[in-house]
Order: structure tokens, then C-alpha cells, then sequence
């Protein structure tokens, strides 16, 4: 990495992945300083993020300790050899359930882990698991439109547990006379949610080099 790089930081928060673009430098080993190019609207410190380079250094996982006037002082986790490249939107299996909600305390209570999961029945929407994601959002196919901004509480399976979201519909596009695209974003995740699409995209990509 050059004495200061331009960089695209990801910001793991437990609302919703923050991208940020900006120039990261060194200051002392494994300490670094990030400057943003725009204001950074959240509170970031003690995230953990995860930096990718222009050029052959290796993507990095770090510690947000300071944030002060658009600067964000990291310290070094673990950096990733092979991993170099922004994150895009991949094919997976992703395994979903989501339901409409329009009450900000029910989509409160889902997100603090008042509804037990067994409580879920066939008002549930489950789309075919095979789709088109990121780290942030998922795209699938379904038989009828959404409204886009509808909000969603959405609970994604990772095979042996299941993690809480809140979603928004951010697109609804007709492809033809009974099938609908719909793009979700996740406005809110948690902590083990945004870990395993990170960990997922990070093997798809891992796997295409």
C-alpha cells in the first residue's frame, strides 16, 4: 500500500454495512488513519470494518477505536491476502423469510428478540432461495408486486442459526405477467447477520480468483 492510499472502507455497524470512500494511511504498525471524503453520519467507534485497496495490498479487517472530524483511527484485526476487491452483488443460496411490518414498535420488538422465531406461520413469505445479494440487500423473484419503501422484518438462515433484519423494498420491477423482482435493503442487522454475508461473500470471491 502507498504512504496514503485511496480506499473504500466497509464499516460493519449493527444497523446496515456503511460504505465509505476515502484515503487511509499507516501511522504506526498495524494503526491506521482513515479520512473520508464526505461527512460520516454514524457513530462508527468500536465497529469492526473491512478496507479495500487500489492496489496489491491485501484486504484488511480492522478495529474502529477513534472518530473525530471525518477521521476514523483503526487498528489492525487480520488482513486477507487474496481479497482485494469491492464487494458485488453475488448469486447464492440465501435462505430467507420476511413478512410485511408497518409498526415501528413490532419492527422493534423483532430486531430486540421479543417474537420467538417459532411464532412464524404461512403469512411468512419464503422466496426461492437461489438469489442475487450483497452484504447490504437481496434481489429475488416473486409472484406478485411489493410496494417499494414497504418495510420488511426479514429472518435469514444461515443453516444452523437464524438472524434478525429489517428490510426496505427498494425495487419492485415486472418481468413479465406473473413475476415481479424484488430488491430488498437491510436497514438494520445483526451483529451475526452482517458476519455471515460478509463471510459468504468473501469465499464467493475467494473461489472466483
Amino acid at each position: 500500500m502507498t504512504a496514503e492510499a485511496t480506499v473504500e472502507l466497509l464499516c460493519l455497524t449493527q444497523r446496515a454495512p456503511l460504505l465509505l470512500q476515502g484515503t487511509i494511511s499507516e501511522t504506526q504498525t498495524s494503526r491506521w488513519v482513515f479520512t473520508a471524503a464526505e461527512q460520516i453520519t454514524l457513530d462508527v467507534v468500536d465497529c469492526n470494518a473491512i478496507v479495500n485497496t487500489n492496489d496489491d495490498a491485501p484486504m484488511m479487517t480492522l478495529h474502529i477505536v477513534e472518530q473525530t472530524n471525518g477521521q476514523l483511527v483503526l487498528q489492525t484485526i487480520s488482513a486477507h491476502p487474496r481479497e482485494k476487491r469491492s464487494y458485488p452483488r453475488l448469486f447464492s443460496m440465501i435462505n430467507l423469510r420476511l413478512k410485511p411490518e408497518d409498526s415501528p414498535e413490532n419492527l422493534s420488538t423483532w430486531m430486540n428478540g421479543e417474537n420467538p422465531l417459532s411464532e412464524m406461520d404461512d403469512t411468512w413469505l419464503e422466496p426461492e432461495p437461489f438469489m442475487n445479494f450483497s452484504v447490504n440487500g437481496v434481489a429475488f423473484d416473486w409472484n406478485t408486486p411489493i410496494p417499494t419503501n414497504t418495510k420488511m422484518i426479514v429472518a435469514l438462515n444461515d443453516g444452523s442459526d437464524t438472524h434478525r433484519c429489517i428490510a426496505r423494498v427498494v425495487r419492485c420491477n415486472q418481468q413479465d405477467t406473473d413475476t415481479w423482482e424484488i430488491a430488498l435493503y437491510f436497514e438494520q442487522m445483526s451483529d451475526d447477520a452482517i458476519e455471515y454475508l460478509v463471510q459468504l461473500t468473501m469465499r464467493l470471491q475467494d473461489s472466483m480468483l
